[in-house]
């Protein structure tokens, strides 16, 4: 997360209080705000200040988000709170969509982090047709920037689209939109969208509706290979490589999907997204043997004042976390996860028998769930009682297969047990799932330390510092494998890159002491190594 110091506190409109920098990106910076009108919490987004001097371009924005603020709330889609100009600069209060138990909350990073299963892409590809069909609904003849950085994904697994600012909204009687000045996204635009004077409607965000779903399921990866890139060519280099790429076929139910999708002509693809919501209805029917169920609006208030809950519970104030919580449980009384969540403040506070009971009652009562399974065993675990956690953990994996905290704590508690395979089992499972999570390769570096396997702890620990170079337990484990292997100036350096990143830590200073010994004495390690767990 991106934090300046110099922002904290400051007053935009005389209403919202800047708490933090959520992160920068093309439109501006974002902050997460207190709004002193309605006494909640919500993202702001300030436009740079270049863009601010484009007064044409402003009032764009300006009219594009009012459309925006005018869907009503759905859902699916982000909801704005206010639009407004500040010290000459347009700014856009949102609904905080707070971050997953993975630390995210953007489609962008969530598929570089970890595995997406098909069920979950095939859930959040009906998600963002449904939020789509809304708005087109609503006037929205195209949307001109979906990619993944442009899709939330909130604390329960929920999608929903962002950023309208280069939608539009202007129809012909052909129900098509005039795209003036092409904008949006290369990578992700339809060959026509780079087109001046092209007419677009949905099918252009079809195409990148294609491209979105190609990349959930691939960890990342786009259907072609970006060369090198001229920045006086940018556009017509990206026109003619979507106009030529051949569609690299992976191995799913849904590359048919993907395929027509990103036809090169629009009469080719989709029509429409209803369409495509009745293909995915159908895979999804096949993948869980039930119907899709769409979020009631009883279940989107209570999902609504759960994310109110989980916001504020991010800064620390609790008294208003608990209070949404409980607001969520009057709007929808079957709603699970604030049940859950629930439960989680009340262990938080020491209040274990309630949480307990709470858990527990889920776990009958919403059996297909996973995480109360989940949390009841981590409690567990932290009792001692590794085998009653290792049993729960397995429940909560067998309801939500890709639920990498279960997956990790079982080898966690396996290692605990000294149960060597099985740890080593479950650790393979979550590097699998989540290849870049600093943290699961730094526990499974640990484990393998534990194991005396120094030479495959070295390159798990390297990947967690390259993932997280300021990992200070990473680093300083990595040089005590160096030391058990006698590599004492290896170990050094490791050693010394900690001390730089935090002088306070201990554990690197006294090692390091071991180390310059050994070094004086030209012989093997002598002394005691700190810092094992």
């Amino acid at each position: 997360m991106v934090q300046n110091q110099e922002n904290l506190g400051q007053v935009i409109n005389n209403r919202f209080v800047v708490h933090k920098q959520l992160g920068e990106g093309g439109f501006g910076k974002v902050f997460l705000v207190h709004d002193r009108g309605t006494d909640e919490i919500c993202a702001l987004k300030l436009l740079r200040p270049e863009l601010a001097s484009q007064r044409n371009l402003q009032e764009k924005f300006r009219n594009e988000a009012m459309i925006w603020m005018e869907f009503e709330r759905h859902p699916n889609i982000v909801n704005v709170r206010a639009v407004d100009i500040f010290n000459g600069s347009l700014f856009i209060a949102l609904e905080l969509v707070p971050p997953g138990e993975l630390g995210d909350n953007c489609l962008d990073k969530i598929i570089l982090k970890r595995r997406i299963s098909q069920q979950t892409t095939i859930k959040w590809g009906i998600e963002l047709c449904d939020a789509l069909i809304y708005a087109n609904s609503k006037g929205m003849i195209a949307h001109r920037d979906l990619k993944p950085s442009n899709l939330m994904i909130d604390p329960e697994g929920v999608l929903k689209v962002t950023d309208f600012g280069l939608a539009l909204f202007s129809v012909d009687p052909t129900n098509r939109a005039v795209d003036i000045s092409p904008s949006g996204t290369p990578v992700y635009m339809p060959p026509e969208q780079f087109k001046q004077g092209a007419y677009l409607d949905q099918r252009s965000d079809i195409y990148s509706f294609g491209i979105v779903l190609f990349e959930v399921l691939t960890g990342g990866h786009l259907p072609f290979r970006i060369g090198e890139t001229n920045p006086n060519n940018y556009f017509e280099y990206f026109y003619k490589l979507h106009l030529t790429y051949e569609l690299p076929k992976i191995d799913t139910p849904l590359f048919p999907i993907i395929e027509r999708c990103l036809r090169k002509l629009p009469d080719q693809r989709y029509q429409s997204f209803k369409e495509i919501r009745r293909e995915l209805l159908k895979l999804f029917e096949q993948s869980t043997g039930k119907a899709f169920i769409q979020t009631s609006k009883e279940e989107m208030n209570a999902s609504e004042h759960n994310n109110y809950a989980v916001s504020y519970h991010m800064l620390g104030d609790l008294k208003r976390a608990k209070k949404h919580i409980d607001l969520a449980i009057n709007a929808a009384p079957h709603y699970a996860p604030a049940y859950n969540n629930k439960a989680a403040f009340l262990a938080e506070q020491g209040q274990l028998r309630e949480a307990m009971a709470l858990w527990t009652k889920l776990t009958v009562d919403h059996p297909q769930l996973g995480r109360p399974f989940y949390n009841i065993g981590n409690y567990k675990m932290q009792l001692g009682e590794l085998q009653d956690a290792v049993q729960l953990f397995a429940k909560a994996i067998r309801r939500e297969s890709d639920y990498v905290p279960a997956i990790v704590n079982s080898a966690i508690a396996y290692q605990q047990m000294r149960d060597g395979p099985n740890a080593l089992k479950y650790y393979n499972k979550a590097i699998e799932l989540s290849p870049s999570d600093a943290q699961i390769h730094y526990n499974f570096g640990f484990f393998l330390y534990e194991v005396s396997d120094y030479q495959n702890s070295i390159a798990m620990l390297a990947k967690a510092v390259k993932l997280n170079p300021g990992h200070l337990s990473a680093l300083n484990y990595l040089a005590l494998c160096h030391m058990e292997l006698d590599r004492f100036e290896e170990a050094l350096g490791f050693f010394d890159t900690a001390i730089q990143i935090d002088p306070s830590y201990k554990y690197a200073h006294d090692n390091r002491k071991i180390v310059i010994q050994a070094l004086d004495q030209k012989k093997g390690l002598f002394g005691r190594l700190f810092g094992k767990r």
